[in-house]
């Protein structure tokens, strides 16, 4: 099976059951409307299901409506809207669905914070998550580069 029909098979099968869980709710809404999927959570969180890579990638068209959703803007107060990517960390090595994941993002490809979510337990009243780390930026010393070169250039001149 090539990526891109791996990819949407997966996906529908998440949707599918993400929608049957939230079923009868009276919090939650569904909106399938091609090519919208999105959940509404009490009219403040709006998700949609998105393969994580690596670094918190996830794939989108760049359409105006994805760009929007995508980044967080500004709103009213009390009317505030927050956009999640919901999903799971895509395993690309074994070609497989990994831990579920949950993304807020300020872009899309501006991930600002993400966290995997363990799996359920027998009596398990609360959701167990752990944060997502990355490892830091390296540091970079500039003084070398900054500074002039003071070497004798043997009195030439150009």
């Amino acid at each position: 099976m090539n990526e891109r029909c791996l990819a949407n098979l997966i996906h529908d099968r998440v949707w599918a059951r993400l929608v049957t869980a939230v079923d009868g709710n009276p919090e939650i809404e569904t909106i399938d409307r091609e090519p919208v999927r999105e959940i509404w959570i009490s009219q403040t969180y709006r998700l949609r299901i998105k393969r994580h890579h690596p670094h918190e990638e996830i794939s989108t068209y760049p359409t105006a409506a994805a760009l929007e959703f995508w980044t967080q803007g500004s709103q009213l107060p009390n009317l505030e809207e927050i956009t999640l990517g919901a999903g799971y960390r895509w395993l690309a090595e074994e070609r497989r669905v990994g831990p579920a994941v949950i993304s807020y993002r300020d872009g899309k490809d501006n991930p600002v914070w993400a966290v995997e979510l363990d799996e359920p337990y027998e009596g398990a009243g609360a959701i167990v998550w752990r944060p997502i780390t990355r490892p830091d930026l390296p540091d970079i010393d500039l003084f070398d580069a900054t500074r002039i070169d003071k070497r004798d250039d043997g009195g030439a001149s150009s």
